[in-house]
Parts: structure tokens; C-alpha cells; sequence
């Protein structure tokens, strides 16, 4: 009696030509619920060749997560560092969360996706939105003033047309970008365009009137030990060693 030694069935599956990391993963999880469910003692697998960067996408997306998240945590320090006022580095962080967030809104607006590029610019977001947030802040936390509208109108009458000024004339090159006939420059100009047009709005027309709100004044969130460290400094007091450390 003669038995079936082999058997082959083809069909046509309809993929897109091209996917995102979701959609990759969509596709690949129906296919294999459908291979799991009617073909378990086959011992097969799905491939196909648009699964070839699905895996490698997707820890993309979650080193851009991870170094998003570091870069926050690391620009907060800066803040800290700079101003000495824990006040001032949460409104300042707050703002370049802002100007991130909005950034990520943009980019399924703009007819963008989660591919190699998207998660390079990504990562790269939190380092552009720095400059002009630091700046502001800094000649803010420097002013001599006492209030609040007085600090935020010196900070914008020192650092106001620098910032402006740097502004545009980065714009100006990313504008540039826009001719190139490779993609990725197109895109990467498109990328700085779109990030330092956020930053420059963001941090004067609502990182200044949030200081004007709820901006320290006086000795209002000073962290206390840098503040006596630099007095030490500034004044050559000698540190005075005791049985508790140093005095």
C-alpha cells in the first residue's frame, strides 16, 4: 500500500512592500497564531524578507526609548549643575520634555515612521532642545532682580537675541539639507528644522511665562550646599576641618 512520501501547497499571501516595526510585528503574529494553530506537527516556520529588519528595528526603538530617557535624566544634572536651583532645573527639564513630546507628535504627522533614521534623530531630540532652554535659565537664575517678571525680562533682554539669532541661522543651514538628493540628509534637515523650531518657540513662549508663574525668587529653591560651597569660593574662606568633617 502506497503512502503520501511528500506533498507541497503554494498560495499567494498579500504583504506590503514595506513596514513599520508595529506592522511587522502584526504581521508576524497573525502568521505565526495561524501556523501554531493548524500546523503544529509540520515543524516549520514563517520567514519572509520582510521580517529581515523587524527584530533589528525593534531594539531600536528600545535604545531610543532607553537613551531618551538617559538623556532627560543627564540634562536634569546639567540644569542642576549650572544653576544650582532645583527649581529651575524641574522648569527647565519640563520645557525639553515639552519640546520631545511634541517632537514625537510631529512624527506620524509629517508621514514618518519608526525605522533606522526615525530612532538615530530620536535619541538625538533631547540634545537639541538643551541649548536654548540652558541659556535662558541660566541668565534667569544670574539676574540680580528680585521678581519674577523683572528676572524673565532681564534673562530675554541678555540672552533673548542670541538665542533668536542662533535659531535662525541654524534653520537657515537645515533649510539647505533640503536640496540634498540623498534621503537621509533631506530628512536629517527636516529633523533639525522641525527640533529647533520647537525649541526656540517652546522656550520663549513657555518655558518665560512659566517662570514668570512659578520661577524662583530670592533664595527660593537654592541647594544649600552649592550655595555655601560657592560662597566659600567666591569669598576664599578657608574650609575649616573638625571631629564632623569639614566646616
Amino acid at each position: 500500500m502506497s503512502q503520501i512520501q511528500f506533498a507541497w501547497h503554494s498560495y499567494n499571501a498579500t504583504y506590503p512592500s514595506e513596514n513599520t516595526v508595529d506592522q511587522a510585528n502584526t504581521w508576524y503574529d497573525r502568521w505565526e497564531e495561524f501556523r501554531v494553530r493548524w500546523g503544529p506537527s509540520l515543524g516549520g516556520y514563517q520567514t519572509t524578507e520582510l521580517y529581515l529588519f523587524m527584530v533589528t528595528q525593534g531594539y531600536m526603538v528600545q535604545a531610543a526609548t532607553t537613551g531618551i530617557c538617559l538623556s532627560l535624566f543627564v540634562a536634569y544634572i546639567v540644569l542642576l549643575l549650572c544653576t544650582r536651583n532645583w527649581l529651575n532645573a524641574t522648569l527647565g527639564i519640563s520645557c525639553i520634555c515639552c519640546i520631545t513630546i511634541t517632537f514625537l507628535g510631529f512624527v506620524p504627522i509629517i508621514g514618518w515612521s519608526l525605522g533606522e533614521n526615525e530612532c538615530i534623530f530620536l535619541i538625538a531630540t533631547v540634545g537639541l532642545s538643551v541649548d536654548y532652554t540652558v541659556h535662558l535659565l541660566n541668565a534667569y537664575n544670574n539676574s540680580p532682580a528680585f521678581s519674577r517678571e523683572d528676572k524673565t525680562q532681564g534673562a530675554l533682554a541678555e540672552m533673548g537675541m542670541s538665542v533668536a539669532n542662533s535659531a535662525i541661522t541654524t534653520l537657515l543651514a537645515a533649510l539647505i539639507l533640503f536640496g540634498c538628493g540623498f534621503f537621509f540628509f533631506f530628512q536629517f534637515g527636516g529633523f533639525i528644522f522641525l527640533v529647533i523650531g520647537l525649541s526656540i518657540i517652546m522656550s520663549t513662549n513657555f518655558l518665560m511665562p512659566v517662570m514668570i508663574l512659578f520661577g524662583p525668587q530670592g533664595a527660593q529653591g537654592i541647594i544649600t550646599c552649592c550655595r555655601r560651597k560657592a560662597t566659600i569660593v567666591a569669598s576664599g574662606e578657608a574650609v575649616k576641618p573638625s571631629k564632623y568633617g569639614t566646616e
